[in-house]
């Protein structure tokens, strides 16, 4: 109790020294940097069913353990999120085992310790806090008691402004991801309609071009719905491999390659050939029996082919006499 009403006095105390009044989560939460001796923070709240923000951060490497964890759906903040119990992760790099989608994605970009803190009030899930420090060194019992207590406040503060805390009682927490922004779903339903694909399958295609690009999935998201990502218009056939439609940056944009309307025509062209030939030896049959039929087949197609031979070289030796009788006359 005496930590608490001790964080609750900082976060008032600095909200005072700003003039930023009333006191907010990102407040409660960057308050508590400098006393637990950390880097930054990212906190991400959930707003409702399958519907989460992130409610502020202390920078871009803040914002970088935020996004990564939102585009693969791993790593310790959904892992706070499920359990209800704190993360630590002392050394991000080790943890390679336990987050293989997410540790490369800020291994080696100032974040080398990440604690993670769910947000709750009564067992009710509203969020978690992510303190991230860029060395490797573990958070130590006295702060990790201090950081637990600042997640308290941070709670209550995010609890009593929260739209809608009634649509957060009946949430389940063991399915991660827990939600997208707004914007994530925006996009998801534009690709959905776009691509002709289902709503799910567009999201995970979002995401994986977000993952592969190392592009924020919510800017990514943002540029979707905006109308200033290069996307294929309806009537264009669906990718079956692309995560998403062909970027500017893509090697499979740079490559020009036949389309569906040139592989039917080629096709079509194909049946028709072999539609005439038919036809041709069926009326061969008709008119002169089984021999004709033959001959208007491999046979006769042959004897054409030995006499056009037998006439091209005609041709190029008349060439080589006339060449020879004028060069004949050229030296006398």
């Amino acid at each position: 109790m005496e930590r608490r009403q001790r964080a609750w006095r900082y976060a008032i105390e600095r909200a005072a020294e700003t003039g930023e009044w009333p006191v907010t989560v990102a407040r409660a939460c960057a308050v508590a940097v400098p006393v637990l001796g950390v880097d930054g923070f990212g906190v991400t709240l959930v707003v409702g069913p399958r519907l989460r923000e992130m409610a502020g951060t202390s920078g871009p490497v803040g914002t970088l353990v935020e996004e990564s964890q939102l585009t693969v759906g791993e790593g310790p903040c959904t892992d706070a999120y499920t359990t209800l119990e704190p993360v630590q992760v002392p050394d991000v790099e080790a943890a390679r085992d336990r987050w293989p989608g997410w540790v490369p994605m800020v291994a080696g970009r100032d974040v080398g310790a990440v604690f993670a803190f769910p947000l709750q009030v009564a067992g009710v899930r509203i969020g978690v806090v992510d303190f991230y420090r860029a060395t490797p060194e573990p958070l130590g019992e006295d702060r990790f008691a201090e950081a637990v207590a600042f997640a308290d406040v941070a709670a209550g503060v995010a609890f009593r402004g929260h739209p809608a805390p009634g649509t957060l009682t009946g949430l389940d927490g063991t399915e991660p991801p827990h939600g997208f922004p707004r914007v994530v779903h925006q996009a998801c339903g534009m690709l959905a309609a776009i691509l002709e694909v289902g709503v799910d399958e567009a999201c995970a295609r979002l995401r994986a071009y977000a993952y592969l690009h190392e592009q924020p999935l919510t800017d990514l998201a943002g540029q979707v719905v905006s109308r200033t990502f290069p996307l294929k218009t309806a009537s264009s056939p669906a990718p079956t491999s692309d995560p998403c439609p062909a970027h500017p940056t893509s090697p499979r944009s740079k490559t020009p390659g036949k389309d569906r309307s040139q592989t039917n025509d080629a096709a079509r062209t194909t049946r028709a050939t072999r539609a005439v030939r038919a036809e041709r030896m069926a009326q061969a049959a008709r008119t002169g029996g089984a021999d004709d039929a033959s001959d208007a087949g491999g046979a006769g197609w042959r004897r054409r082919r030995g006499v056009a031979r037998r006439k091209r070289r005609g041709r190029r030796g008349r060439r080589e006499r006339c060449g020879a009788r004028d060069g004949a006359d050229g030296a006398e």
